[in-house]
């Protein structure tokens, strides 16, 4: 089995993958202050409620965008698995050509999401993950990573606006019952939510107006539900796409 793990800025996602299938996959915030011992631990602990013996993990594949990390996670995976973790990186065999200016540049959950978007769904396709960021990758009818958009995730500009609004103050993200606001909460609600839809809605406007073709259209992170129930664009919805492109990069990398 491959244990395959995604660390994003704000969660993480981990996974095990058994030929072409995510057995099981668990999100959780990402450990930001922990030792390879705490990680090691968790993961264990993770797989004993799964029932999974750490005995069938004989390998491990990651991306991440938080550097205190790494280090750890790779210290975990020998100690805990007695593995040593791909750590992708934008000069990765990936199957697909990059167009970015500097490929390295591409941060390597994006490479995962659009290269499990091209072999799982086909092309073109645009990717929306709603993380930390939103990000929007784009692929063409040819296969070819065409680059993206990066934009602030809607708990980003949330935390923006509360600090830089002294007479505003935090309030919990969720669809408020209308558009127009009764109440500061409300209204402070119904900008960050709607705000949030519309930029997502304009922004594939635009992507579509360039490449001049429909799109199939994927989106995951773990805020993506929202824009599943009220985009007016149609997704496929897949949470453990990271994951699967993370497999398919293992597949064609491992020696």
């Amino acid at each position: 089995m491959l244990l395959a793990i995604d660390v994003g800025n704000t969660q993480t996602v981990i996974g095990v993958i058994k030929n072409d299938e995510v057995v099981t996959s668990w999100r959780i915030y990402t450990p930001k202050i922990k030792t390879g011992d705490e990680i090691g631990l968790m993961l264990v602990k993770l797989m004993e409620i799964e029932k999974i013996s750490l005995n069938n993990i004989n390998d491990a594949i990651a991306c991440c965008v938080v550097p205190g990390v790494e280090d750890q996670l790779i210290k975990a995976c020998r100690r805990y698995f007695d593995v040593d973790v791909l750590l992708v990186t934008g000069e990765f065999e990936t199957g697909m050509k990059i167009l970015y200016k500097r490929p390295v540049d591409v941060g390597a959950d994006r490479i995962a999401n659009a290269v499990a978007a091209k072999e799982v769904y086909g092309v073109p396709c645009v990717v929306v993950d709603m993380g930390t960021a939103t990000t929007f990758d784009v692929i063409s009818s040819k296969g070819e990573y065409l680059g993206g958009v990066i934009a602030p995730g809607m708990e980003v500009s949330a935390k923006a606006l509360f600090r830089s609004a002294a007479k505003l103050f935090d309030v919990e993200l969720k669809k408020p019952p209308s558009v127009i606001g009764n109440s500061t909460v409300r209204s402070i609600q119904s900008g960050i939510f709607w705000g949030v839809i519309g930029q997502v809605d304009y922004i594939l406007r635009k992507i579509e107006d360039q490449l001049k073709e429909k799109p199939i259209l994927i989106t995951t992170g773990g805020l993506s539900r929202i824009i599943v129930e009220n985009s007016s664009y149609k997704f496929i919805h897949d949470l453990d796409l990271t994951l699967k492109g993370l497999k398919i990069i293992y597949d064609k990398n491992r020696k």
